[in-house]
């Protein structure tokens, strides 16, 4: 048996890597794939389920470490060079494509969010983007024309501001627009902080698991409103045990955004992803092995329908596939928007 999960773990990573090459198949519909029978909330049913006021967590324990603000040319001015089409105009396109690691992801028009299926027709390779690696401004270049596979539409290269392939980021944020894409400054905090790991502390065992090891991955501090409140975005999952997508008992991770809202400090879960029972796990496990992990960390901050505010953009990672998500952060608190991606399909 032992032989059998390890060939078994060996083809599936095989699978993932023939699909990050580009044999991508369509997205799943909910905005948490469907692929094991422990599956995670969906991110309607977390966002507006706070829990009760948590110890006050305005006040910092560290210095604020804020990024500088990439410097964002205004207008858009892209120089051509030698063998570039020329006579091709090249526009910020009024449907505001979003696209991540070649996947459109959805747009916005008019005051209204855009789905991936609504945008894709008025895609055609005259589109200019801004470029992002994460919360890194890598430069503006051209978007390419739609391309198929299997369904799932993408993006091609176009002419992107890449000077040598060590500059191409792992996942490539594409956004077209012509407004300020981050409008509020990110502070990235530290890691070790025993309040906020407290914090997360807390929100796992509210969902039923009681566990000291807590690891903060991501800590970040922003004025998402504008508002002069800041909010606190964590993300924080168990260590490995192995292979990176097997779950053990007591596996977790966790995304959560911590706002103040009509006076009180809550804590607004995105994605929660726990393994209680191991064995448990393994007898409702569609395919009879080992439960599979979902990752979802946060990818940027930024501005994507021009109001002036940032939105969430996350990545949910997991053995077969991925899915890119859309946050968008209210007085009241997160709201979920939209999302897309690819799976491996049986």
């Amino acid at each position: 048996m032992k032989k059998c999960r390890v060939l078994l773990g060996a083809v599936l990573m095989l699978l993932i890597f023939a699909v990050s090459c580009g044999a991508k198949t369509p997205a799943i519909d909910a905005p948490t794939p469907e692929l094991t029978a422990e599956l995670p909330p969906t991110p309607d049913e977390l966002v507006g389920n706070p829990t009760q006021e948590l110890q006050d967590a305005d006040e910092p324990t560290e210095p604020m470490k804020p990024t500088a603000r990439p410097q964002q040319p205004d207008p858009i001015v892209i120089p051509f060079e030698e063998g570039q089409n020329t006579e091709t105009e090249y526009t910020v396109s009024q449907y505001h494509p979003i696209i991540c690691d070649s996947i459109i992801i959805g747009g916005f028009r008019n005051g209204l969010w855009l789905t991936a299926e609504e945008v894709t027709p008025h895609i055609d390779g005259t589109e200019l983007y801004r470029y992002y690696d994460g919360l890194k401004y890598i430069g503006d270049g051209f978007g390419g024309t739609v391309y198929t596979i299997d369904g799932m539409d993408f993006v091609s290269s176009g002419t992107p501001p890449y000077k040598s392939i060590e500059d191409v980021p792992t996942m490539a944020i594409q956004i077209c627009a012509d407004w300020d894409i981050t409008p509020q400054t990110v502070a990235e905090q530290s890691l070790n902080n025993d309040t906020y790991k407290q914090v997360v502390k807390d929100v796992l065992a509210r969902y039923g698991l009681e566990t000291d090891d807590i690891v903060l991955k991501q800590h970040f501090r922003i004025d998402f409103e504008g508002d002069g409140v800041d909010e606190v975005v964590l993300y924080a999952e168990s260590p490995m045990d192995g292979w990176i997508h097997t779950a053990y008992e007591g596996a977790y991770s966790v995304l959560i955004v911590r706002k103040i809202v009509d006076g009180k400090v809550e804590d607004f879960v995105l994605h929660i992803d726990i393994t209680m029972d191991y064995e448990q796990a393994v007898t409702n496990s569609e395919y009879g092995y080992e439960p599979l992990r979902y990752f979802e960390q946060v990818v940027g901050f930024y501005d994507l329908n021009g109001d002036g505010t940032s939105e969430i953009l996350t990545y949910m990672q997991y053995s077969g596939g991925g899915q890119y998500y859309i946050y968008e952060i209210e007085a009241d608190g997160p709201s979920y928007i939209m999302g897309n991606g690819w799976s491996i399909t049986a």
